[in-house]
């Protein structure tokens, strides 16, 4: 075999393994890319589910302070076994709930009604 064919052959062997660098550097690179970018993605789900639960956590005690106060001022619940008892509470509560609403209590009063 001349010399001048296994410089060539030998060049050949040199380029395609220089080559084969070369690919396996880039599908390296991918893959580190691909790595990153799955990387910041699940930080990015998870930050906005986690905004998700916040914010239905924070609609949850708006709603329920909305209605407490809500109950709190337009209800009452009374319990007694004596009527005279269950009158006077109602009165008093019908009073708290006129003058919070700016309503004349005789409005309200089933006594003054016809």
């Amino acid at each position: 075999m001349p010399v001048q064919q296994v410089a060539a052959n030998l060049e050949m062997t040199n380029l395609e393994a220089d080559r084969w660098k070369l690919c396996k550097t880039r599908i390296e690179y991918d893959l580190q890319v691909l790595r990153v970018a799955k990387s910041k993605l699940s930080s990015w789900e998870s930050a906005h589910y986690h905004q998700k639960l916040l914010h239905r956590q924070q609609a949850w005690d708006n709603s329920f302070r909305g209605a407490e106060a809500f109950l709190n001022g337009n209800a009452s619940f009374i319990c007694s076994d004596k009527v005279q008892q269950s009158m006077q509470e109602m009165m008093a509560f019908q009073d708290r709930w006129s003058t919070s609403l700016g309503i004349r209590k005789e409005g309200l009063d089933p006594r003054h009604q016809i």
